[in-house]
């Protein structure tokens, strides 16, 4: 099994790893942009919106909620039978977010929008 190698670079941070955790993977981006489209989710409705796969959705959703980005309604110790309701932690994600913006672009924004390109919207 490869060894995990933590860069170097004194700047680098365990919100930054969180931050590769959370946005690392193109099903955990289009989780997070389903709750905070959609809002507070069920697994099955989170599922038929994105077309990802349960056993994929669960480790995935699993994944989020450790780093923070998500949260589940009910604690741990009350999940054995019960369904469960995810939401985005939009400050969580906001913060991790915008730490990887001024990782890579050296200051706290975003670089100015390229003409003919969209905004991200909020």
């Amino acid at each position: 099994m490869p060894k995990k190698v933590r860069p170097v670079d004194p700047e680098w941070s365990q919100d930054l790893d969180a931050a590769l955790v959370a946005y690392g993977t193109a099903v955990r981006m289009q989780i997070l942009r389903h709750l905070r489209i959609k809002g507070p989710s069920m697994r099955y409705q989170i599922a038929e919106s994105t077309g990802i796969s349960q056993s994929v959705l669960v480790q995935s959703l699993g994944k989020l909620e450790s780093v923070g980005v998500i949260e589940a309604n009910l604690p741990a110790s009350e999940r054995s039978t019960r369904a469960l309701t995810y939401s985005l932690n939009r400050p969580r994600a906001e913060h991790l977010l915008r730490l990887v913006q001024k990782y890579v672009h050296g200051r706290g924004e975003m670089p100015p929008v390229p003409q003919g390109q969209a905004e991200i919207p909020k």
